[in-house]
């Protein structure tokens, strides 16, 4: 159930070859994402106010942005069959069903932060006002610290992004937003590498028909 399309014929010639059944490969692989799910409070942690600093100080130096920690962008996470249940709230503007997720890094390409529970239906200003670090800035963020974001993403005091429409015609205001491009760069880079890693984040092979599934597809 958590395969993509091509990873189940996978599991099946993998049962075949060593002669397991398909079930037991499948729990194996779900021991597997629990056993990666256990690592995340390893390896997604939010910066420390001296980590936060030293990432402020790399984006003023090189990129001209005073108190920038690192980046938020929003993904979609394609499902391979259409949900069971009101599928309509999955379907998103690339028209397809999918999941999605919300993550924040820092410049170095290190998710600190991840915003899950939201189907594809729902646009990255809605999720971002769902992240921990947007619901409780003064427990993440010092003063003045912020994230870059896409124009899609609700602007704030904790997220800045380009200028739009007609604001952005201004040899200035062009200089800004192709400056902040350059930095904001980082956090699409961290969703490729993520979903060229991770072969079911591009086509996540489960059918949702309950809570009980969307949760397995979170996981």
């Amino acid at each position: 159930m958590f395969f993509s399309s091509s990873c189940v014929f996978g599991v099946v010639e993998v049962a075949n070859t060593f002669g397991l059944s398909v079930r037991s490969v499948a729990k194996c692989t779900k021991q597997f994402i629990r056993a990666v799910n256990q690592l995340a409070p390893v390896f997604i942690v939010w910066l420390s106010s001296e980590r936060r600093e030293q990432q402020a100080q790399h984006a003023w130096q090189t990129y001209g942005f005073r108190g920038c920690i690192g980046s938020t962008d929003g993904t979609t996470l394609p499902l391979a069959y259409a949900p069971r249940v009101q599928p309509w709230t999955y379907w998103d503007r690339h028209d397809r069903y999918s999941i999605h997720v919300l993550i924040a890094c820092d410049h170095d390409r290190n998710i600190i932060s991840t915003t899950l529970g939201f189907t594809g239906a729902a646009s990255d200003a809605i999720v971002q006002r769902h992240a921990d670090w947007s619901r409780y800035p003064n427990e993440h963020f010092s003063l003045l610290e912020y994230f870059l974001g896409d124009k899609g993403m609700h602007h704030t005091a904790r997220v800045v992004g380009p200028f739009k429409g007609d604001a952005g015609d201004s040899r200035p205001n062009k200089n800004f937003n192709w400056q902040l491009a350059r930095l904001r760069l980082v956090s699409e880079h961290v969703i490729g590498m993520l979903k060229g890693r991770w072969m079911s984040l591009p086509e996540l092979g489960m059918s949702i028909g309950s809570k009980g599934d969307f949760r397995a597809a979170m996981e």
